[in-house]
């Protein structure tokens, strides 16, 4: 059992000797049940809540894993442990390939660590534990236990009586791991579609990726600056025009899809990012007579972006064929996250160049009218692709708005990367689209 997110001593003695613990004005206790078996009880505001059985929480636990079929492969996640009876009747069903990552909130979390009955799930390397109060932070740790394959196997399973008492907790739990598992497929299904693309892309453009600045000269180089990030949603159209004023004042990093947008205002970015392998991408370049900005781009984009554009151009480091160059030149790029959207790039930029605070504008991640882009943009006018499912969230004005799968994963990106920087001020300027735990 992982216990490394929990932020607590394992020697306490108050807990050892099945004694109580206040967390946060709530009084948590073991106490005896009819049976003489332990059993845990949370004392909110003057009313007793009893996360196990009073009168038999060994058969209530086994109960609980009687309803579960169990396959080889499959990965559990359990919302809710306590003292663990349900999860020790489960142990019992699970075979050598299966994985159980246990979700618990952290106010009694600490009971796992201590209850010695539990010391055999402890042991057992099938067993993660995932504890914080940080819904990003346990997000940001099931990345890096479930692999893109694995999304199939994932099989979620409540444990009620603690799932009950702590249920906006773990209601905001389900939310996440839905987009958690949306954005995980989207990302796989990407790679999937694009891999021979990308390769072939890659090879291409070789030439110019062996002749561009690294962009890791750039690192820091904006430490304490403004940084702006403009991406093309459609609020975009609401105040592009004050960003002439920010020239000079704020870095401006512009995703390449809103390029046309912004010189056809008369506003030069001090960056364009472009990440995207394929042809629709060479539409925001194509055309265009203004070459001041620095070009940050993928060795994967479409090959023909680097082609047209004769400025000057950065690259990094994301894949592992970038990697393999870097060792034959004995020369390291740097490198910037991706997450799905160029914005998510102009973002990785902003940060590894030391930009505080770092603002965005056009960064709906939704639809307005049936509209996917502001005007001004190679997409402009471009409506909602009709097979897309659509849906409802709530917009940063309170309003509905509509959003589909993809959008949500990027919102997704953003809201466990922006947790990443406690130290970094982000900004919302954005006038539209979904609301997110992006400040502003």
């Amino acid at each position: 059992m992982d216990v490394r997110a929990l932020r607590i001593s394992p020697t306490d003695e108050s807990i050892k000797n099945h004694s109580h613990k206040n967390v946060q004005g709530c009084k948590i206790e073991i106490i005896k049940g009819k049976t003489g078996m332990d059993t845990l009880v949370y004392n909110r505001r003057g009313q007793r809540f009893f996360l196990h059985s009073y009168y038999d929480p060994v058969r209530e636990g086994e109960n609980w894993a009687d309803r579960i079929s169990v396959k080889g492969d499959e990965i559990f996640i359990v919302l809710g442990c306590g003292l663990g009876y349900h999860l020790t009747a489960l142990n019992k069903k699970l075979k050598e390939g299966n994985r159980v990552i246990v979700i618990e909130p952290e106010e009694i979390a600490h009971f796992v660590v201590n209850f010695k009955e539990l010391n055999g799930i402890k042991r057992d390397k099938r067993y993660i534990f995932v504890a914080d109060s940080s819904l990003n932070v346990i997000f940001n740790s099931l990345g890096n236990l479930i692999g893109m394959f694995d999304l199939e196997k994932i099989k979620l399973v409540e444990f009620k009586p603690i799932q009950r008492v702590f249920e906006d907790y773990y209601g905001r739990v389900v939310e996440k791991l839905f987009r958690f598992i949306n954005n995980e497929i989207i990302n796989r299904n990407t790679v999937i579609f694009f891999s021979q693309k990308w390769t072939d892309n890659f090879f291409e453009n070789l030439p110019f990726t062996v002749k561009s600045t690294p962009v890791k000269y750039f690192f820091d180089c904006m430490k304490g600056f403004p940084i702006i990030i403009v991406a093309a949603g459609p609020s975009l159209d609401k105040n592009i025009r004050y960003l002439k004023e920010a020239k000079g004042k704020a870095v401006i990093i512009c995703a390449g899809s809103a390029i046309k947008a912004l010189l056809k205002e008369g506003i030069i970015p001090d960056f364009i990012v472009s990440v995207d392998g394929g042809e629709p991408n060479f539409w925001h370049f194509d055309g265009i007579d203004n070459f001041e900005a620095l070009l940050v781009f993928e060795p994967m984009i479409y090959p023909d972006i680097l082609k047209v554009y004769k400025g000057k151009k950065v690259t990094f480091q994301a894949s592992p064929l970038t990697e393999v160059i870097q060792k034959k030149l004995n020369r390291d790029f740097g490198t910037l996250s991706v997450g799905g959207s160029v914005a998510n790039t102009a973002f990785s930029l902003a940060v590894k160049i030391g930009g505080n605070p770092i603002i965005f504008v056009g960064q709906d991640l939704a639809y307005k009218n049936g509209v996917t882009h502001a005007s001004g943009t190679a997409h402009k006018n471009k409506s909602v692709d009709k097979s897309k499912e659509l849906i409802e969230v709530e917009g940063i004005d309170g309003k509905p708005v509509y959003t589909d799968r993809v959008l949500l994963s990027f919102l997704t990106w953003f809201e466990r990367e922006i947790e990443k920087y406690p130290n970094i001020e982000f900004i919302n300027a954005t006038e539209g689209g979904q609301r997110s735990q992006v400040p502003g």
